[in-house]
């Protein structure tokens, strides 16, 4: 875990909120097993999968414990790429924090958003099952949310990034004083 600091100013994280909050593309974050996914749709190397369980008590089941929200901006898997302005502050953020840690052959492979309300929590989780990644996950504002990992929670400080292996177990943790906690979850995979 490595702490990058000073990545972007204020005025410009405001600016990233403003249009967070605005924003119709959020979605109730879940985890589903790998082994519970079918995919009903293959062409070349994109395959749409859906949860083979998922009925009411598997939806009751998942959202028992609130994980949040997301929101998928950029993503070279699934060929996402939907909103320029949320984009082009990610790429800033990513450049700074690369140049800041020393990453000089990368490529962008995710910017993924995520919302907290107090007491909401992510499962434990990797963001890659692979080496040959890293992530980090850049604060938008203070919070007493964060990010833990080996029992450690890292918590958000304004124009920060939490730089890790993407094969790190980790989890995210919402805020208990604050209504909310915004910031970028970004994936590179390293050259």
């Amino acid at each position: 875990m490595k702490i990058i600091k000073n990545v972007l100013p204020k005025e410009d994280n405001i600016k990233i909120i403003k249009h967070l909050i605005r924003s119709p593309n959020w979605i109730m974050a879940y985890d589903i097993k790998r082994n519970d996914e079918e995919t009903i749709l293959e062409q070349g190397n994109v395959s749409i999968k859906i949860n083979k369980l998922f009925d009411l008590e598997t939806l009751h089941n998942n959202f028992l414990n609130f994980q949040g929200m997301s929101m998928t901006t950029y993503n070279i898997e699934t060929s996402i790429d939907n909103d320029s302005y949320l984009n082009d502050y990610a790429h800033k953020i990513t450049e700074i924090v690369c140049k800041k840690a020393k990453i000089k052959k990368y490529k962008i492979f995710r910017f993924f958003w995520n919302f907290y309300r107090p007491s909401d929590a992510t499962e434990w989780h990797l963001d890659r099952d692979s080496s040959g990644f890293m992530s980090f996950v850049y604060n938008l504002h203070d919070s007493d949310g964060g990010t833990e990992i080996s029992k450690k929670i890292y918590y958000d400080k304004e124009g920060e990034a939490k730089l890790f292996k993407s094969d790190t177990k980790h989890r995210g943790l919402g805020p208990k004083k604050l209504s909310v906690r915004l910031n970028l979850n970004c994936v590179l995979q390293l050259k």
